[in-house]
């Protein structure tokens, strides 16, 4: 299933024209992971496939973030720290307005609002905000085919 929706994604974002910025925030299964926290197994290969999805995107050019809600973030990270695993990319959780204290202050976090038609994302990575901007200015290298 992870390949086919890798190849689904790069069809789509090679159909992005050059003034897309190149930040592809690829959201995980947060049901997938809640269903199975009690499953090591299925949660380290379910970690595999998405690090493995957004590797081949960064591989073809692209900024990359993982997006999780609260709940997802808190088992993954729990099977990061039992395993001895670090994220293999920046996350930035998705929150609703009611739980934006339960968040960092030095996260990225999405704060999703279904009251109005908008979300508000904070981008707190100092090195992808350097490569957006160098993006958004036209500094980068060229697309990888």
């Amino acid at each position: 299933m992870g390949a086919i929706e890798l190849k689904r994604i790069l069809k789509m974002l090679d159909n992005f024209d050059n003034k897309f910025s190149g930040l592809v925030i690829y959201s995980i299964d947060n049901e997938y992971a809640q269903k199975n926290r009690n499953s090591d197994l299925k949660l380290l290969d379910f970690i595999n496939v998405y690090n493995a999805i957004a590797r081949a995107i960064n591989q073809a050019g692209y900024i990359v973030m993982l997006s999780m809600d609260l709940k997802s973030a808190e088992i993954i990270d729990d099977i990061n720290r039992r395993y001895n695993m670090q994220s293999e990319y920046e996350v930035i959780f998705m929150a609703v307005v009611r739980d934006i204290d339960s968040v960092s202050k030095n996260a990225s976090v999405i704060v999703v609002d279904p009251g109005n038609d908008y979300d508000i994302v904070k981008i707190s990575n100092r090195e992808i905000i350097n490569r957006l901007n160098a993006e958004i200015k036209g500094e980068s290298l060229a697309r990888v085919a």
